[in-house]
């Protein structure tokens, strides 16, 4: 039975779920591991994923933002 992923769907799903990869990576990092992960795609393809890019780099405060002069 292949496993199912529950989107994020909501922006305080998406920092949630950010939280936790970024706790992992620190875990794995400071351990000398690589972190691994499942899922990632889903995450990355998720609409609020998607929105809450588009949003960052519409935001002037943003540096990195490619759509404002």
């Amino acid at each position: 039975m292949a496993q199912q992923f529950d989107y994020p769907k909501t922006e305080t799903q998406l920092r949630e779920i950010q939280d936790k990869l970024y706790q992992h990576s620190k875990e794995a990092r400071d351990a000398g591991d690589r972190p691994a992960f499942k899922g990632l795609l889903e995450i990355m393809s998720a609409e609020v994923t998607i929105i809450t890019a588009i949003l960052y780099l519409m935001t002037p405060e943003s540096e990195t933002s490619v759509l404002t002069p």
